[in-house]
């Protein structure tokens, strides 16, 4: 019979008496292609030993092929090279479609329902108040929204919490209501909360709850008002954001730095007065990259602006970088005060500029 060169892959199982019986399988193939017939399968005689499996290239005739695949250790690994050029050429076919994945039993991890509960009654928070704030949402529903974060940072403080501070930050954030007083905001939200709980005695009550984190009595509306000036910035506005904003809002003007070059300098110091003020009189720091990105300046200028601003008198190094804790500096107010004294009725009092 004529070779035609056709490769296929076989196993060959190590013992004398194994691979003489897969010899004698192998003509019995050859006999039955020369009568025209299926060629039977090659099975091996005994269980092989994995240890001695090895791969054996055969050559057969015409169209003959193994019937009995490939043995699973022998097979192209998915996603190797080979794999893929296989796959390219049309010789590996592709996975079959997964089935669709069963439905869920349970909401995922996060994104369980909130319910407010108070005096025997729960309120459903509305359609997203599982996501994050989203203050383009109408206030009606935003109010209902901050009262289920209100009700879950009750629940799951771990020390002291006022009944009304959650909502309080959550309130603060809304775009209608920044910027006014606590006793603007109280009359709009008192009218607001007497429509949606017209049959309540204390629609305040009705909304938050009577008790703080620990059980203590606490009038919501009360606390409401003394958190909104209490708070310095929105919820979400982290000190450095806020010093970022109140120093583009109230820019400082450096004796003898007229070059526009010095811009950035000013800037730096600008930012520094205003995160003394957003970490309520407490140390900073002062991160040379995260300066680098907002002044848009090397790192290495950041380190030279606080060596600047230390000589010049601005910032003072409280407590210098030790292992993984970074250098502590605080604001000398005095400097600006005494440089622009038309600024300093604006600084007098901080806790006027929110």
């Amino acid at each position: 019979m004529k070779d035609t060169g056709t490769t296929s892959t076989a196993i060959s199982w190590g013992s004398t008496e194994n691979m003489d019986g897969h010899r004698r399988q192998l003509k019995l193939q050859q006999e039955a292609m020369l009568r025209g017939e299926t060629p039977p399968p090659i099975e091996p005689t005994e269980t092989p030993d994995p240890r001695s499996c090895t791969q054996e290239p055969i050559r057969h005739s015409g169209s003959q092929r193994l019937s009995s695949g490939i043995h699973p250790e022998l097979r192209i690994p998915s996603g190797s090279q080979e794999h893929t050029r296989e796959k390219a050429r049309g010789v590996i076919p592709p996975p079959e479609p997964a089935g669709r994945a069963p439905a869920m039993s349970r909401a995922p991890q996060g994104t369980q329902d909130l319910r407010v509960e108070r005096n025997g009654r729960a309120m459903q928070p509305p359609a997203g108040a599982n996501e994050p704030a989203t203050p383009e949402m109408p206030l009606s529903e935003y109010i209902q929204f901050a009262a289920a974060k209100n009700q879950e940072a009750l629940e799951y403080a771990e020390g002291w919490q006022g009944g009304a501070f959650t909502f309080t930050r959550y309130m603060k954030s809304h775009p209608d209501l920044a910027g006014h007083s606590s006793q603007e905001v109280g009359d709009l939200l008192d009218g607001i909360l007497a429509k949606m709980f017209p049959q309540a005695d204390d629609p305040w009550v009705e909304l938050l709850g009577d008790t703080d984190s620990q059980g203590n009595a606490c009038d919501p509306f009360e606390h409401f008002a003394h958190s909104w000036d209490a708070i310095r910035y929105p919820l979400g506005e982290a000190p450095l954001e806020q010093a970022i904003r109140l120093a583009d809002e109230h820019p400082v003007v450096l004796p003898g730095h007229r070059s526009r070059r010095w811009e950035p300098y000013r800037r730096f110091i600008a930012i520094c007065r205003w995160l003394q003020f957003a970490c309520d009189g407490e140390n900073f720091f002062l991160p040379v990259r995260k300066f680098g990105e907002i002044l848009d300046v090397p790192i290495m200028t950041i380190s030279n602006y606080r060596k600047r601003a230390e000589r010049d008198g601005y910032l003072v190094l409280v407590k210098e970088h030790e292992g993984r804790k970074a250098t502590e500096y605080r604001f000398n107010l005095d400097a600006i005060r005494r440089q622009q004294p038309e600024a300093s009725s604006a600084t007098e009092d901080w806790g006027e500029i929110e």
